[in-house]
């Protein structure tokens, strides 16, 4: 029954949020401003969407290769696909990082592992994320609007940091790591799943990592998240919207991180009233963020499609 509660929850939050951009936008331009998208640099935008699903896989498969469920990258990529999905109709930001972890730990042992290791990997695309967006922001002084949002995203963003890279640091050091798993155990310790508990926490680490492990992990995040924002700056110059790639890149970087909070299907609705809004605080009208936000839209569904084909082609 929760379940089904939030499952209509974000529905009906999806169409307030289409509902109320249909009141807001002329789709009478938005109509004419898709057929003016030039369809080579949408093509080539979606390219570098199926392969900064390959930067994904290699990450995982980082993570794995030295374990018990040691997976090639060919098969995280197709893991990636099908997650993409299933990501369509569960939460966002944690639907995906599930799928995954079942597909990978089917039959196999080492799921507390792999779990720790998908946290790691969140956590590393999220402070990856939070510096771009906090890097390009900071320096872009376009306006007196920009800078008054700056002055609202930069503290919020310097927090996001803090509080991420805090988190990392679980995982990277033994001895904060061994202090929190004394006290968890310590109080489960006398409850029906304290053994459980222990057990779980003796295995939720990463797999004897090195600076060469960390180095490769953050490598990989900041190569994802520079592709990420090449393909949106392409869709920017198939739409012919007149803004320069240090824009791009903390406009898209800033949707990405809202688009992620699990109240919408796919950030439908979320996305596109972020992207209309930050064009608007550049004097663009907000067909134009709307237009932007369909197109990344038609990405996703076109990544999903691939991804649902392979899973019924699964056994």
């Amino acid at each position: 029954m929760k379940r089904r509660l939030k499952t209509i929850f974000r529905l009906c939050l999806s169409c307030i949020f289409f509902g109320y951009l249909s009141f807001k936008v002329d789709w009478r331009l938005i109509l004419s401003a898709v057929e003016q998208v030039s369809p080579p640099l949408y093509v080539l935008s979606t390219i570098l969407a199926f392969f900064a699903s390959f930067l994904l896989a290699w990450k995982y498969h980082i993570f794995v290769r030295k374990t018990s469920i040691s997976r090639s990258i060919p098969f995280m990529m197709k893991v990636n696909l099908i997650s993409r999905f299933y990501g369509l109709f569960l939460p966002t930001a944690l639907g995906p990082v599930a799928v995954r972890w079942f597909k990978v730990t089917k039959n196999k042992d080492g799921r507390a592992f792999f779990l720790a290791a998908s946290v790691f990997e969140r956590l590393s695309f999220y402070f990856v994320l939070l510096v771009f967006s906090f890097f390009f922001l900071t320096f872009d002084s376009s306006g007196q609007r920009i800078m008054a949002f700056k002055e609202r995203m930069v503290p919020v963003l310097s927090f996001g940091i803090l509080l991420v890279s805090g988190s990392m640091v679980y995982f990277t050091s033994q001895s904060l790591r061994s202090c929190t798993n004394s006290l968890i155990i310590r109080i489960f310790r006398s409850t029906r799943i304290g053994q459980k508990t222990v057990a779980f926490l003796g295995n939720f680490s990463l797999k004897d990592p090195t600076p060469a492990f960390y180095a490769a992990v953050l490598c990989l995040s900041v190569l994802w998240q520079f592709f990420f924002v090449v393909r949106v700056y392409l869709l920017f110059e198939a739409a012919v919207i007149p803004l320069s790639f240090t824009h791009v890149a903390w406009i898209g970087s800033c949707v990405l991180l809202l688009q992620m909070l699990p109240i919408s299907f796919a950030g439908i609705g979320i996305r596109e009233g972020a992207y209309a809004f930050l064009l608007s605080l550049f004097g663009l009208p907000p067909e134009k963020g709307v237009l932007i936000g369909l197109l990344f839209l038609s990405q996703m569904l076109i990544l999903a499609t691939v991804g649902g084909l392979l899973e019924l082609m699964e056994k």
